[in-house]
């Protein structure tokens, strides 16, 4: 039985008791975040959950309870997509400078067999791109024609 996906206004607000409310003098709690928020934030970040109830205060049944609510789990899913983001730009910036390092290794100064595996890793990582860009091509391709069903769009949740 698959999940139906909602939208993050479908999500219900965390309501602790009260004594589980979120001090916002823990430091955890950005701009405008909120407290399920905040709580999936941390459970991305690869925090474990006692560490999380300590962080914020609460006891650990309530981060459970969260966890277990199948709309906040949406959530978690909608933090992980934007940690993915963040770490894929990073890692972007890193290949562009790694590339420009495999490129001086190309340089007559270096020594052949130096020059050598700066060759086979650029060609790789060439090879590895245009794959990449071929399968996002076949995915929008496949995006399109899933738009194009009857009733695709309720059913149906297709990112982009």
């Amino acid at each position: 039985m698959t999940e139906k996906l909602t939208t993050e206004s479908e999500v219900p607000a965390l309501e602790p008791t009260e004594d589980e409310t979120l001090p916002t003098q823990a430091g955890e709690i950005g701009d405008g975040e909120t407290p399920d928020e905040v709580i999936a934030r941390l459970f991305v970040s690869g925090m474990p959950k006692a560490e999380i109830a300590r962080r914020l205060g609460v006891s650990r049944n309530l981060i459970y309870r969260r966890l277990a609510d199948p709309a906040f789990r949406v959530l978690v899913s909608q933090a992980r997509g934007e940690a993915s983001i963040e770490l894929l730009q990073k890692l972007l910036v890193l290949d562009k400078a790694a590339v420009e390092a495999l490129t001086r290794c190309l340089s007559v100064k270096a020594p052949p067999g130096i020059q050598l595996q700066a060759v086979r890793l650029l060609y790789d990582m060439r090879q590895k791109l245009v794959r990449e860009v071929d399968i996002e091509a076949e995915i929008e391709e496949i995006r399109a024609f899933i738009r194009t069903l009857p009733g695709a769009s309720k059913q149906l949740r297709v990112p982009r």
